[in-house]
């Protein structure tokens, strides 16, 4: 994360450390998207399963993103660029996490399909649109907000994909 140096070093620690932090969090999101596609794609339940817990690591680093920008807001009283920095990574964690949670919720369509065949065409839609959610999660913290909001878009869209795979397949998707 860009900025400039300020006379009080720890605050640039601070600003350093929730971009450290941030990135790791994404970095995460963009394995649960990819685990979500290959769990999808071969039916794989107990991947599935994994997936599902492992998003429990992402809610609590958006909740220490959170912690630690209030924080640092209540003790250095940022005020301009500096806020809208701290402002804009408590945003970027707001849909990283979200994006997390859409793929959690992928993780339980799966283990509802149980090991269901559904037609090629459909696997080939999913394999591209995670191709498409994966090219801007690989990117760096320095991307923009829009960007993030983009891959938050395109992942929503994939999940629209999927429940209308299961209005189209009902018996696939059903619990048994």
């Amino acid at each position: 994360m860009a900025h400039s140096k300020h006379t009080i070093k720890a605050f640039d620690s601070d600003l350093d450390e929730l971009a450290r932090t941030i990135a790791e969090m994404g970095g995460l999101a963009e394995r649960q998207i990819a685990e979500a596609t290959a769990a999808l794609t071969t039916r794989d339940s107990g991947r599935a399963r994994r997936m599902i817990a492992a998003d429990a690591t992402i809610d609590a680093m958006q909740r220490n993103i959170e912690e630690r920008a209030v924080e640092t807001i209540a003790r250095r009283q940022p005020v301009a660029g500096d806020l809208r920095q701290i402002i804009g990574v408590l945003r970027i964690a707001n849909e990283i996490e979200r994006i997390g949670d859409l793929a959690k919720n992928i993780g339980k369509r799966i283990i509802a399909i149980n090991g269901e065949e559904m037609p090629p065409r459909s696997m080939r839609g999913v394999n591209h649109m995670a191709t498409l959610m994966l090219a801007p999660c690989g990117m760096s913290l320095t991307v923009s907000r829009a960007a993030m909001s983009r891959t938050h878009s395109t992942f929503g869209r994939g999940t629209k994909t999927l429940t209308a795979c299961a209005q189209a397949y009902p018996r696939s998707f059903l619990p048994t």
